[in-house]
């Protein structure tokens, strides 16, 4: 909804925008943002993501009218079924008795470690306390809370511990917190334009793979209290050729998802976020295909493929998926797919 932040995060993929948005005061207008939901309501949408920068800053100057007129539009005048937004939490207090606001499907916090020394590396001094703390006053006010983790090396412990162990303490943490579920995204060096802003915090591609087995087995157990959202990201390429219909999930090929961003540009692959490709432009009247730096291009569209635009993260015998495919996940998209048998995809 806007390119305006109150932080400016060290590993933070949209930093391009970021700083064009301080820049520029970029964000969608109302009117336009009102007319892009209805529009893609009518196309099938059903799931309302609402993002930054820092979307609670959308709409402040008059109160947050804005953003409040939009969650309200969305799920009473346009019947979405799942509305959300993603927040860095410093200013949601503000709003949690706002009437619209508790339409709210779900609340997400970015929480980027268990400790304020992790977290407040990443994000910036005291914000962690901040966070947490208007975390739980969401829970207490009946909220349905979810916390977002991004994976970075600050989650790679130094100290001979075992790779895992920080990601279960993250796990145990928002367990006691008392959220809902808690979902990861992991930083790798990709090969795509985002590294310029986020290589130096990124992971191990072999950290991951070790990370990936223990956690999913503690799932497998029934470990958790709570739900987790664990991205795979790799299998071998043996794997993959057993059952290229499940591993080759792709958002740009199913046509699942749109992002939408306040540059007036319509993208589909986060992996191209801060580059020249996108799948179409937008203006307050209408939407049109972008002809020359689409980011189908690239593509074999009719294929099951490992992820086109990882291009770094083909190494030894293992290929990458799509960073948003997270096996077993109870999410709505992810469930809306699976019973939607004509898509070819039975994940």
């Amino acid at each position: 909804m806007t390119d305006n932040c109150n932080l400016l995060c060290e590993h933070c993929i949209y930093k391009p925008n970021i700083i064009s948005g301080k820049l520029h005061k970029r964000e969608i207008p109302l009117e336009t943002a009102l007319k892009l939901i209805y529009t893609f309501r009518k196309l099938g949408a059903i799931k309302l993501s609402i993002l930054g920068g820092e979307p609670t800053l959308y709409g402040i100057t008059n109160e947050w009218r804005d953003l409040l007129t939009l969650i309200y539009a969305a799920k009473k005048v346009y019947n979405y079924r799942y509305v959300r937004i993603v927040t860095n939490g410093l200013l949601i207090d503000k709003l949690l008795d706002k009437e619209e606001f508790k339409l709210l499907d779900e609340i997400s916090f970015s929480i980027d470690g268990p400790t304020p020394e992790i977290h407040d590396k990443l994000r910036g001094r005291g914000t962690f306390k901040i966070s947490v703390n208007n975390l739980i006053q969401s829970i207490k006010k009946g909220y349905n809370v979810n916390i977002t983790t991004t994976v970075t090396k600050y989650l790679i412990p130094t100290d001979g511990s075992e790779k895992w162990t920080l990601i279960d303490r993250m796990i145990r943490f928002a367990e006691e917190l008392g959220v809902s579920r808690i979902n990861f995204h992991v930083i790798f060096k990709m090969g795509t334009e985002v590294d310029a802003w986020d290589q130096h915090v990124a992971i191990n591609p072999y950290d991951w793979i070790e990370i990936y087995k223990n956690i999913r087995t503690k799932i497998a157990n029934n470990e958790y209290k709570i739900k987790v959202r664990l991205p795979q990201h790799f299998v071998t390429r043996e794997e993959f050729e057993k059952n290229k219909k499940f591993y080759g999930y792709c958002p740009v090929k199913m046509g699942e998802r749109v992002l939408i961003h306040p540059n007036g540009v319509l993208r589909v692959c986060s992996a191209l976020l801060s580059s020249i490709h996108h799948i179409a432009n937008y203006n307050d009247k209408e939407i049109t295909w972008e002809e020359y730096q689409n980011e189908t291009v690239n593509h074999k569209m009719n294929e099951y493929t490992p992820c086109t635009n990882q291009i770094n993260l083909y190494f030894d015998n293992y290929v990458p998926l799509c960073f948003s495919f997270k096996p077993d996940q109870d999410e709505i998209i992810w469930n809306a797919l699976r019973q939607e048998k004509s898509n070819g995809w039975l994940g």
